[in-house]
């Protein structure tokens, strides 16, 4: 959305995932729980690099962001082995620094500041899983009948048995639908 508000001679369609035009408020917990585990708040100095917080920050995301479905399927083993991966390869200010980036609620980067600055004639479907936690349908059907103007077929799109991970849980139906949109 943001390259669409930057250039918007440029960009001449969006398929947006797992985007609503607000969080609910499980979200905006999930949010805040986040930034407490990580020390994202203006002060966070005092906060140890302990990899425990990493660790439960992993898991939360794990648990924010996958449907229930893909949680089982996956299993205790595989979901232990990505929140390693999650520690192994980030640090609490890297995380801290996408937190701020990505949830600004105030600023003139949510989506729906973006949205009133996107141009009509970008052409924009926005896809999201069902049980996505983060950006629930109603939220991200909301968003689609503001940038469209309604939520028809060829603009709003839910994904069955997957939550916010839609291109992972969902990975063939979602990337055929990228390819018919661009198409």
């Amino acid at each position: 959305m943001a390259a669409s508000v930057l250039q918007p001679g440029r960009i001449r369609g969006l398929h947006l995932t797992g985007v609503g035009a607000e969080r609910d408020a499980l979200a905006d917990v999930l949010v805040k729980s986040w930034r407490d585990v990580l020390g994202a708040w203006p002060d966070h100095s005092s906060w140890s690099q302990d990899t425990s917080r990493l660790r439960a920050f992993a898991w939360g995301v794990i648990l924010a962001t996958y449907s229930e479905q893909a949680l089982s399927s996956a299993g205790y083993d595989r979901l232990q082995t990505w929140v390693e991966i999650v520690c192994e390869n980030n640090t609490e200010e890297g995380l801290r620094a996408i937190l701020d980036q990505t949830h600004d609620v105030d600023g003139e980067w949510t989506p729906l500041t973006m949205a009133a600055r996107i141009s009509s004639k970008t052409r924009v479907k926005v896809v999201v899983g069902f049980d996505d936690k983060i950006s629930p349908p109603h939220q991200a059907e909301r968003l689609a009948v503001i940038l469209n103007g309604s939520a028809e077929s060829n603009n709003f799109k839910v994904l069955k048995n997957c939550g916010h991970a839609a291109p992972m849980e969902a990975a063939r139906a979602w990337r055929q639908d990228v390819l018919e949109f661009f198409a």
